[in-house]
């Protein structure tokens, strides 16, 4: 697989991000090294003074990798406050239940007591009065405004992908089984039906889809199952049995179980939220 980046698009985006909100960001492939530089922000200089002591330094890169790491596990977004009490946040870049890549951004201050910061970084190798006066120049958010901030960069993950910014390509055979399965995934689907439909050997499907995807057959279907049936959940009044039709499970229960596997919650709560936020 080969990951391909529209730099110049996706640097304009980024760029247009920061200019709105002055919030950093940047994107981040799987190895957590730089996808894009350089990283969309002007140089916070609270983060330059904690990151001047080496301990700051390392604990700085661990706090980064300890958030994607969470976040490649949920493939969700995750948030925390970083050693030295910055909000940051990270949301995976998820096409096709493949992880490209993350939208890493953050440096927020949500707190105005620098007393409690102070005890967060009272053992690093720095000036604390210089470090008072650059923690109290960075914007402060609440938990609301954090909160709105990640609804956008949700939404902007999704133009990324729609406009092709960062996108995957595949061996044409494992393109074929996926087309294939995404075009019958209402009906009775097994490793054999596909096999026959694709040419593509059995044993071959299951090393391809581990390679690509990191699951089995059975698990991209179940997944692609529960991901069309969110929208016919939100978007319709049919019943749950149906809707486990529809998308292809043949049992209620085990669509409830898959489902809540996979989203954490059964598909009447999740239901039930969605129509809360309407």
């Amino acid at each position: 697989m080969f990951i391909n980046i529209d730099n110049e698009k996706l640097s304009d985006t980024l760029q247009d991000f920061y200019n709105a909100t002055g919030i950093n960001i940047a994107i981040l492939p799987s190895n957590y090294s730089d996808m894009v530089n350089p990283r969309y922000h002007m140089p916070n200089p609270y983060c330059n003074l904690i990151q001047s002591s080496p301990e700051g330094k390392k604990k700085c890169d661990l706090s980064e990798k300890c958030l994607i790491k969470q976040a490649s596990v949920t493939g969700k977004p995750e948030v925390h406050i970083c050693h030295a009490g910055l909000t940051d946040m990270v949301i995976p870049i998820i096409h096709d239940n493949i992880l490209l890549g993350y939208v890493l951004f953050g440096q927020m201050r949500e707190s105005t007591d620098f007393l409690q910061i102070k005890n967060m970084i009272k053992d690093l190798d720095i000036d604390i009065h210089k470090s008072e006066i650059f923690y109290n120049q960075i914007p402060f958010f609440d938990s609301q405004k954090i909160h709105s901030v990640e609804n956008i960069v949700v939404m902007l993950v999704k133009y990324i992908l729609l406009e092709n910014m960062i996108n995957a390509n595949f061996e044409k055979d494992i393109k074929s089984v996926t087309d294939y399965i995404n075009d019958n995934i209402g009906k009775n689907l097994s490793i054999q039906t596909i096999s026959k439909n694709t040419g593509l050997s059995k044993s071959s499907l299951y090393k391809k889809f581990h390679k690509y995807y990191n699951c089995t057959v059975s698990e991209y279907i179940n997944k692609k199952r529960v991901e069309n049936s969110k929208e016919l959940l939100i978007k319709t009044d049919l019943s749950i049995e149906i809707i486990a039709q529809q998308v292809g499970f043949n049992s209620t229960q085990y669509y409830s179980k898959t489902f809540k596997e996979i989203v954490g919650i059964s598909p009447n709560k999740y239901r039930k939220s969605k129509n809360k936020e309407i």
